[in-house]
């Protein structure tokens, strides 16, 4: 006489603990991404002309830009600006949380000039890492 149950019930739970089945994944992220990093200074303060830093990118189709900038030391006040490419604002942001500043918009395709710089108030000297994700 066989006991199937029983045997069903060990192969599941073998299955189980040898990581069997296929992992939910989400859609891939396939979108373009620049990275920059660099210094900024008070341009009040130098003529190095260190005070504004300015990175060009080119979407190739419409769809969502983020952007993410760490900046340290975390006091620091970093602005974030991001203009199209007769040097218009199209959108600029100064939320921070941290040493964390977003930006995200919706784009079409075309080239725009993403502008970092310290705000007014806080430190007058930071370094920054900047990672751009757009279609």
């Amino acid at each position: 006489m066989t006991r199937p149950l029983p045997l069903c019930l060990a192969l599941a739970s073998t299955f189980l603990a040898c990581g069997g089945g296929t992992p939910m994944t989400g859609p891939q992220d396939t979108r373009q991404v620049s990275s920059f990093s660099g210094t900024l200074d008070d341009p009040a303060r130098c003529t190095c002309d260190n005070g504004m830093r300015t990175y060009g990118i080119r979407t190739l189709a419409a769809g969502h830009l983020d952007i993410v900038a760490n900046v340290q030391p975390a006091e620091a006040r970093l602005v974030v600006r991001l203009l199209d490419n007769t040097v218009n604002t199209v959108y600029s942001v100064s939320t921070q949380t941290g040493a964390t500043a977003r930006l995200g918009f919706d784009v079409v395709p075309a080239s725009y000039v993403v502008q970092v710089f310290l705000a007014s108030d806080g430190p007058r000297q930071a370094s920054f890492t900047l990672e751009a994700k757009y279609p």
